[in-house]
């Protein structure tokens, strides 16, 4: 079986860096009280597309002073409208975005959102896997939506390249079955991660973690792996300095018999 890598260069690389590796981006943001503006400037400036769901553009608006505001104009805003004040509806609509109002309530207003974006994609005619989909704000509110966005991260899997959710402190996405190879960067990931079997129980074998599993069977209520660390310190790096160096390049590899989630810290030690 094949190994699949992946790599978070979004977070610490340029658009011009991006572009080199093929990676192609769309943001969405949600609405959530512990969105930080500078992360939304980060991915900003590396995201072809640009959406928000909801009350996420309540966030962007508030968030920004008229000058970058006017600038930093979203592709769309799509769900119900029950959370975006009018006054911010109009502002957008005023400057050409599309405001969308979907009122089917079988759909929360995030995997709205990312049938969205995969209907600009087509209409691009490219392919849905070659896009990485990064969902910020998804942590540190209501506990049902933050539920939601850990399901929306399963349901989109196999349909783009991942469904990533990112917040200042944690970087967390599903992974599907079969081997994935994460590069990592020390000094932006890690050392803190988990790895969990959410949807049914798996058995995973992993390398380059300090706590590593063989053959190890994970469901929840019987056995996770929580508060386990990337070993930065293991020989095999890729690395550009040293294994030591803030700049190395580690490599996590997971394998999996079903699709688990993967969670890791942001800009620790």
């Amino acid at each position: 079986m094949s190994t699949t890598t992946l790599v978070n260069d979004f977070i610490h690389s340029s658009q011009s860096e991006l572009n080199t590796t093929g990676c192609k981006l769309a943001m969405v943001i949600l609405n959530s009280p512990t969105l930080k503006v500078d992360l939304v400037k980060r991915l900003w400036n590396n995201a072809e597309l640009r959406f928000c769901a909801d009350g996420g553009a309540n966030r962007l608006h508030d968030s920004l002073p008229e000058d970058e505001r006017s600038a930093m104009l979203p592709h769309s805003i799509i769900g119900d409208l029950d959370s975006i004040r009018p006054a911010v509806a109009d502002y957008y609509r005023s400057r050409g975005v599309c405001v969308r109002c979907i009122e089917d309530q079988n759909e929360n207003d995030l995997d709205k959102t990312v049938s969205g974006i995969l209907e600009v994609v087509q209409e691009r005619e490219q392919a849905a896997r070659e896009w990485t989909v990064v969902v910020l704000g998804p942590f540190g509110g209501r506990m049902d939506q933050e539920l939601a966005a850990i399901h929306s991260s399963f349901k989109w899997m196999d349909t783009f390249q991942r469904l990533v959710l990112l917040s200042d402190e944690t970087v967390a996405h599903a992974l599907s079955s079969g081997t994935s190879s994460l590069l990592l960067r020390r000094g932006v990931e890690g050392p803190h991660c988990g790895i969990y079997a959410l949807v049914e129980p798996a058995v995973v074998s992993s390398k380059g973690l300090v706590w590593n599993m063989q053959d190890t069977s994970l469901a929840m209520g019987v056995t996770c792996s929580s508060s386990n660390q990337i070993d930065y310190t293991c020989r095999d790096d890729e690395t550009i300095d040293s294994p030591r160096s803030r700049n190395s390049v580690h490599t996590v590899t997971i394998s999996t018999d079903r699709p688990i989630f993967w969670t890791c810290s942001l800009f620790g030690e």
